[in-house]
């Protein structure tokens, strides 16, 4: 829901543009009578403003986790695919790595003229320096 952070101070960053729109969607989440199927997104639903916990705003709530080995092993054929890069050398330990990650780890090895192993030197995951953040999430 990017489009709606920063609600709480959008007087002082956008003149109330943000607060406006946000009244308007929970206005019409609350009011539409049409058969729709509304999809929002969020990294931390902790963080969502707490009028989107009321019941009735959103009839399912899914988390959706770290790829898993199937999954990543899709992922990088697509980058590997995307910038060029031999599929037979050694990958790295991917381990709670996210799709994003596999990806940065594809194009720096293209502009570093690097393997993907030593490319994967500059990938920090997102796990290891939020892990507590992903944990709270998982639970």
């Amino acid at each position: 829901m990017k489009a709606l952070s920063g609600v709480a101070t959008s007087g002082q960053t956008d003149s109330g543009v943000s607060a406006r729109l946000f009244g308007s969607l929970l206005t019409w989440l609350n009011d539409h009578e049409s058969d729709v199927f509304f999809i929002a997104t969020c990294n931390d639903i902790s963080k969502l403003p707490p009028e989107f916990s009321r019941a009735e705003r959103f009839d399912g709530i899914f988390f959706l986790d770290l790829p898993d080995k199937a999954e990543k092993e899709a992922i990088w054929r697509i980058y590997l695919t995307k910038f060029g890069i031999q599929d037979h050398q050694p990958r790295p330990d991917d381990t709670d790595w996210t799709g994003a990650e596999i990806r940065s780890c594809c194009r720096l090895a293209r502009l570093l003229g690097t393997s993907l192993q030593e490319a994967a030197r500059n990938i920090v995951p997102v796990a290891v320096t939020a892990a507590e953040s992903v944990e709270r999430l998982r639970d």
